[in-house]
């Protein structure tokens, strides 16, 4: 193994375009959940130019904090259906990469703790860890359900350093998306940027992760920045 992956007691991992390729319908969600919105009375220019399914997400959470319970709930059950039913669609495309299960394997039988914090919904996570058959593999899996707020915001990391009993800089953290990255520096996480999963489809890429790979399979080769 490289030195830098020995200075880390645990590997946290985004799941779509990280672990399996990227099948999300940005676009499609986008456009779904901004005509949902719009109908609920909320203005889509609140969300800016583009706005991606993780603004979306996070923003709205934000503001029907100030709404009565019963509309905010009511908004809340539509946005799942929606967001469910963009992560059973990816699902049944989704494919693993050519070496995710033997980079996990390897990891594993190196003594390394390991968990998924994913922005998809617990059912198609766990579905898809079953599929892989992965779930073994993991300490602990995060998605969207377990969290009030998801990456860019750091919620889901936090948690896991939480249930790891790890500081943040103990942990490394894979992911595809500068809404992976951004989260991890923020709080003083190791991040590694996986070239080629959202960013193919987005153009986005972030250089501020502490290191960048072309495949799963580098994270043994990597070295200190």
């Amino acid at each position: 193994m490289g030195t830098a992956i020995q200075t880390y007691q645990a590997l946290l991992f985004d799941l779509e375009g990280t672990l399996t390729d990227f099948q999300w319908n940005l676009k499609g969600a986008a456009v779904e959940i901004l005509d949902l919105l719009s109908k609920h009375g909320i203005d889509p220019d609140t969300f800016g130019e583009k706005p991606d399914y993780a603004r979306l997400f996070n923003t709205t959470q934000k503001l029907i904090t100030t709404w009565p319970q019963d509309r905010a709930k009511e908004l809340t059950g539509r946005l799942n259906i929606i967001y469910n039913r963009y992560d059973a669609d990816a699902l049944s495309r989704w494919q693993l990469y050519p070496d995710t299960v033997s980079t996990l394997k390897k990891l594993f039988k190196n003594g390394y703790r390991m968990g998924v914090v994913s922005n998809c919904g617990r059912i198609a996570v766990d579905k898809a860890l079953k599929k892989f058959n992965l779930t073994s593999d993991f300490d602990l899996i995060i998605s969207r359900n377990e969290v009030a707020l998801v990456k860019p915001h750091p919620e889901g990391l936090l948690t896991a350093c939480r249930i790891l009993d790890l500081p943040p800089e103990d942990i490394l953290f894979v992911g595809d998306s500068v809404n992976d990255i951004l989260p991890a520096n923020q709080i003083g996480m190791w991040s590694c940027f996986l070239c080629g999963g959202e960013s193919r489809l987005t153009g986005v890429t972030h250089h501020g992760a502490t290191h960048e790979i072309a495949t799963l399979s580098d994270l043994f080769q990597l070295h200190h920045q």
